[in-house]
This record gives C-alpha cells, structure tokens and sequence, in this order.
C-alpha cells in the first residue's frame, strides 16, 4: 500500500512540472484540494521582494507628484531661470515643492491613484490639480488649505533665527571654538545678523576670545529672557559670562542650562545662530539638537587618527539626528615656513576620505599659523583684522562662511531617493521624475570605504572580481541630506554621495 501511494505522488508531480501542466487534484490518494504547490507554473515572489517592489513603486510615483507641483508652481516665475537644468537631476538641486513647505501633508496611493495635499496660500491650486490629473495613472486629487507654519512653536527666544548652524569636533584640543567663533564673525561680515552660543559648560571659551565691554549674564528689559552680549555686531552668549568660569556639576543640570543659554536668550532676529558644541556625542548634543531644529552641522578635525576616529562618530550622529554636515574642517592642517615649504605635522589630510565616503560638499583647511592663536588669546577674532587678506586662513574662514550660507540656503533643494527593483535586479535612484539605475554588483564594487580604497594613495583594494556577483542590497537609508547609505549581502555597508552616484552613471552611459 505504502509502495501505491508513493507511485501515485510520483505520477502526480511529474505531471504537475510538465509544461502547461494546470491546478490538479489528488485523485489517486482521495484528495479533493487542489494540488497548487505541484501544479503551479508561476513562481512566487516572496514577502521581501514584495515589499521592496511596492516601495520602488510609491518612490517613483511620490517623486513625480513632486516634480509635477514644483513645475507648476515654478512656471513663469523669475526664480525659474536661477534654478539648474532638470536634465542634471543629482548635480542641479531644483526646488521641491514639500521640502520648502509649499506643499503639506502629502499623501500619494501608488495604487489606487489617490493623491491628496494641502498648498499653502497664494499658489494656483486649480492649476495643479489640472496638472496632476493628467498623469497616466492619477485617478482622484484632492487639494486643501495649508496652514502657515507659526513662529509660537518655537521657544521664545528662538522665534526669530532662521537658521541654526552647530560647529562640532567630538574631540577636545581640534579647534573648534576657534573655527565657531571665526565662522560667526567672517558671517557677520557679510551684513548678516548673527549670534554665537558657547555650548560648553565645563570650559567656555567665548570670554576669552572675544573682549565685548560689558560682559555679564543679565535680564532683557521687559521680558525673562537673558540679554546677549554684543561684540563688534554678534550676539554672544556663554555660562562663562555669569563670572565662574568653568561649571563643576552633573550631567543632568549641564543639560538644563545648556538648554536655558540656547531658548532663554533674547537672539532677537536673526540669519544665523551658530553654536559652539561641547565636545564628545553626549546628551547635551542630543539634547540641543532635538531641541534647536539645527540647519547644518560643521565637523571639525585634525590630520590625526586620533582625532578622525571620533569626528565619524559625530558625523553618524548627525546622520541619525537628520542634520545635514555641511562641511568639513580639517585644523592645523600643515604648518607653512617662511620659505614657503609645507610640514604636515600631524600626519597626512583626512579630507578626501572623510568628504568622500559621507558625502560632505565642502572641505576646508586651515594651518598652524601663529596668528590664529595670538588672536583667540588676545581677545580679537582672526577674521576681524584679517577678513579681506591673502593670507591663507583669511581664505579659508571666507570659504567655510561662504559654504555655511549656501547650503543653508539650499536647505529646500531636493534629495534623491534610492529604491531596489527586484524584479531588474537594479537600484533605483530617482529625483523629482528622474531615476537612473546601477545593477547592485557595480555599486558594491564602487565603494570608497577606508575598506575598500587605500585612505592616502587612493588605489583600490576591492575590485568588481572581488566582489560576489550575486551581492544584493538588504537596507538602504538616507544620510543626511547629501548621501545613502546600504547594507549589502556580504555584510559590508557602503556610503555613496549623490555627486559620485551621478558620476558612475555617467560612465555608465
């Protein structure tokens, strides 16, 4: 009996895997249900293939809603001409419609067609409806009233700076309320309003270099907010101006007077605010970035290993918080004699590398230089008496500032997103309409990681032979605002700017 029902299972699946072979039924065992693991000739996509196909789709549709409005929206207007070719979709950063809070509460069903929003007062709402219904797959839009965002939200004292910008090292001893105070004064020489926050409660440096007249901390004139003090036009504030110097006290309390210095100041308006960062990742940093909506992080660093080890530390932090580093501060860089010959003291530049692997856009070095360090013990920032010279220095605060309120003001550009199609076996990069793809293999093989690329010759140590053919990504987030990041099948995790994304599909092409 036993040998029957293994000859009538045989029969079955053999007919079941013949080519044409329909749904059956085990009629010699006396089985009603229809044999569907046997007879089926269509395989079945798994959950995670599922899931990542259903992703790409809400990306692309998403992206082309947003392409959509922002044509709309743009069309005919003289800020139309300033905005790059869409033709260049990773280098030109055009305008997106919800990151700049024109549009709200954007919700778009990649399925069913469904597309609902709320535009801000003032924009042709008939106009992008009547755009958006003429995508292919669009079957219901549905337009609202956006609500103006209120400055209340925001702590008092902050009500009136438009941007936050947080100069951090994760490394005592770098240099970093040197390049904090240097980058707030090279800002307020643009005619810019600005203000400076020394964030350090167990070691301000704001009063030692800086020399304002009047310094103290001090109730404003009719509010119970704490009046800054103005040095040479800049809005200082520090726990070094209540006279105790350095504060000996617990974690929990640094946080709290970290965070009264930051919202219970009198900032007034201002463009920017930039705050000097304690050293380390710790819950002050947390802290203040939760509760200061920062605009951009600059990192700061020396040549050291020491030291660069630390500052990836910050930049992931920043990554995680959703806070764009924009640029890159490599201190002390070399030291220049006076016959013009460069020593790199602390060992070669990490700039490449670093700005590399986590899609920085700006690097700047600085050197050893006697005069920066006359100047922060004298009182007088460096920029003050040397803002227009040629020395190097000059160039490089000017430079750093430069970046700072460029990619501030970039803050509403759009961000790429990356997807996997299984079905292609590609990775989807799109950007307000426009994608171009990689196969995962020749992505793999194009990482810059220190594991990967040779960090002071810059040769390649993992080829596309050295990597498995059948590689596929397992994760894909974002990092920052100007990379992705992915975790791959053979358990590396790679970093890729949006900039060397564009470049390898251009060779590709």
């Amino acid at each position: 009996m036993a040998l029957a029902v293994c000859r009538a299972a045989v029969s079955i699946a053999s007919r079941a895997l013949q080519p044409g072979a329909g749904l059956g039924s085990c009629s010699s065992l006396g089985c009603v249900t229809p044999c569907r693991a046997l007879a089926s000739s269509t395989p079945r996509r798994d959950a995670p293939e599922r899931d990542a196909a259903q992703r790409l789709l809400a990306l692309r549709r998403e992206n082309e809603v947003r392409a959509c409005i922002s044509q709309v929206l743009l069309k005919g207007n003289a800020m139309d001409a300033a905005l790059p070719s869409p033709s260049a979709p990773l280098r030109g950063r055009r305008t997106d419609p919800v990151r700049s809070g024109a549009v709200q509460r954007l919700r778009v069903e990649p399925e069913s067609g469904e597309v609902e929003f709320a535009l801000s007062p003032g924009f042709p709402v008939g106009a992008v409806a009547e755009a958006l219904e003429q995508l292919p797959w669009v079957t219901q839009v549905s337009v609202g009233a956006a609500q103006p965002v209120s400055k209340d939200t925001k702590p008092e004292g902050l009500r009136g700076v438009e941007n936050i910008v947080c100069v951090s090292s994760c490394k005592g001893g770098v240099g970093k309320s040197t390049v904090a105070v240097n980058l707030a004064f090279a800002l307020a020489a643009r005619d810019l309003r600005i203000g400076l926050l020394d964030a350090d409660i167990f070691g301000p440096s704001l009063p030692t270099m800086t020399s304002p007249e009047k310094a103290g901390l001090f109730q404003q004139s009719g509010t119970e907010l704490i009046a800054p003090v103005i040095y040479h036009g800049v809005k200082c504030m520090s726990y070094g101006f209540a006279g105790k110097g350095a504060a000996m006290v617990r974690g929990p309390v640094v946080s709290r007077v970290t965070s009264q210095l930051a919202t219970g100041t009198a900032w007034g308006e201002l463009d920017y605010l930039v705050v000097d960062m304690p050293p380390g990742t710790g819950d002050v940093h947390l802290t203040l970035c939760q509760q200061l909506e920062l605009s951009a992080a600059v990192v700061v660093t020396t040549p050291q290993s020491l030291s660069v080890v630390d500052v990836l530390k910050g930049i992931e932090m920043f990554d995680t918080l959703k806070v764009p580093c924009v640029a890159l501060v490599e201190n002390m860089a070399y030291f220049e004699c006076e016959h013009g010959s460069r020593y790199e003291i602390f060992g070669p530049s990490c700039v490449k590398h670093v700005t590399t692997q986590y899609g920085i856009p700006e690097a700047v070095r600085i050197p050893l230089e006697t005069a920066t360090a006359k100047s922060g013990d004298a009182g007088r920032p460096y920029v003050l008496d040397h803002a227009t010279d040629a020395t190097t220095t000059a160039k490089a605060f000017n430079t750093l500032a430069d970046a700072v309120q460029a990619r501030c003001t970039d803050a509403a550009a759009e961000r790429p997103e990356m997807a996997y199609d299984p079905e292609q076996n590609r990775l989807v990069l799109c950007s307000m309409g426009t994608e171009v793809s990689f196969t995962p293999h020749a992505l793999r093989a194009a990482c810059r990681c220190a594991a990967c690329e040779d960090e002071v010759s810059g040769e390649r140590t993992v080829g596309p032979m050295d990597v498995d053919a059948s590689v596929r990504p397992l994760s894909i987030e974002a990092k920052g605002n100007y990379a992705v990041g992915i975790r791959w099948s053979d358990r590396h995790a790679s970093i890729y700017p949006f900039e060397s994304l564009w470049d390898l599909a251009q060779a590709e092409s």
